[in-house]
This record gives C-alpha cells, structure tokens and sequence, in this order.
C-alpha cells in the first residue's frame, strides 16, 4: 500500500504529492468529483469518514522513501478527503501525519473546508514546513447552504486563516475553486487577503448550466488585477489562464 502518490491531470497544478487519509467528506459539496471517482453514493461518502486502515503505517514507510532520495516536493493532505473533518479522533490522525511528513524533512501543505479543532497542536506543527491553506469560493451564507451545506462557513475558514497566519505563524494560502459567482469570488478575494500569503486561482468544470453564466475572462482579468492591486501572490490555473491574454 503506498499512501503517497502523484496526482494527474488538473490536481497536478496544486501539488507533485498528496495522500488522502479518511475515506470520505462530511461536508457534502454538490460539486465534489470524489464520490464518483471512488464508485460510491454521495450518501455513503458523506456518511462513512474514517481514517484508511493501515494509512499512517504505509506514510511512515512512503516518508522514509522520499526523505532518503532527497525529495523537495510538497505532500498536500487531501485531495479526495478533507483533513479537518469535525471529529476530534480523525483530526488527531491528521496531526500525527503532520508530524510523520514533517519530521522525515518533507515539506506539506493542508487545504480544508473544516475546523481544526486541537489549535494547539496544530500549533506545534510551525517547527515544520508546514502550510495552512483553505478553500474559499464565496461569503454568502445562502451560497453555503446550497453547494457545501456539511463544511465549515466562509466567517468560520477565515477566522482560522487568521488564526493560521497570526497565532501559528504558519505560511497561508487559499484556494478559490470552484467558482460559482464571480462576484462572490471576488469578495472571498478581497476578505481573505490579509491573513493570505498566496492564493490559487481556478474556475468550475463539469457544470455547464453554471459555467456558462459566468464571464469566465471578465472574472479571470479582474481576480488577476485584485491579487496585484493587494499585493499577493497568485497562480491562475490552467483552465482559467486560458481566459488570459498572453503576456
């Protein structure tokens, strides 16, 4: 069992490695590729979260592979999975795969729709090159109930942005994907841009009746000049980029 892999496709544009720990999400977003991928109901993956028997086991092993031959890339937790679900036991498998990741030399990122409960060992995860990063695609409450109705909220993701960046002293990041209002994305921009080092740019797929009322260049040029008028770092995925004049 290898519980550290090469993600294909568009997922290689946020990390080289990742490794999924449960297997599921509570937080059942209506565009999560996850279920489908994995042959399961919405309703089972949604029910059924637990850690991968044998997961950190198999970490440990992968760790050691990589530390030895030197490796720089970074693992990022999770992609079909989220690392924060709402339960204390799970969360504890996620510290302890922090410190396996980080105390073989390997740099490791996490990107979460949930809650980090334990803030105070999530704390002790600064003396590793450790980055906090979350999902945030709109503020709107209504939004939130309709398309991640089982996630922690966008007031709730930013406040442990912040608390990521100014009582962890992690390095931050957010994610803006999937875009459902451009507007909306814009706004999440702009609110989590003080306690954000870096943000990741990308669009929605495989939901043409959304897709196709969004001014996908409009939002991709004015996402792009926010970031710059901020004074943030950005890298827009492929899929929006292609929205972008070359420059």
């Amino acid at each position: 069992m290898r519980a550290i892999y090469e993600p294909k496709g568009r997922a290689r544009e946020y990390a080289a490695l990742a490794c999924n720990l449960f297997t599921g999400c509570p937080h059942g977003c209506v565009y999560c590729y996850a279920p489908a991928l994995l042959r399961r109901s919405r309703a089972e993956f949604r029910r059924d979260v637990w850690h991968r028997p044998g997961i950190l086991e198999a970490l440990e092993r992968d760790c050691k592979r990589l530390a030895e031959a030197r490796c720089r890339d970074e693992v990022l937790l999770c992609f079909s999975c989220d690392p924060w679900p709402p339960d204390i036991g799970l969360q504890n498998v996620t510290l302890r795969a922090l410190h396996i990741i980080g105390s073989a030399g390997l740099r490791v990122s996490t990107l979460t729709k949930g809650y980090p409960l334990d803030c105070g060992s999530v704390r002790s995860c600064n003396q590793f090159a450790y980055r906090y990063g979350i999902s945030l695609s709109f503020l709107s409450d209504d939004l939130h109930r309709r398309w991640e109705p089982g996630s922690a909220t966008a007031e709730c993701r930013l406040a442990y942005l912040r608390r990521a960046k100014e009582n962890w002293g992690l390095e931050t990041w957010v994610s803006v994907e999937p875009v459902i209002d451009a507007e909306e994305a814009l706004r999440a921009i702009e609110s989590a841009a003080p306690w954000a080092d870096k943000f990741r740019l990308g669009k929605l797929n495989h939901m043409a009746a959304v897709e196709q009322g969004i001014d996908w260049r409009g939002y991709a040029e004015r996402a792009v000049a926010l970031c710059e008028r901020l004074g943030k770092r950005y890298f827009v995925k492929s899929d929006l980029a292609a929205y972008l004049d070359p420059r």
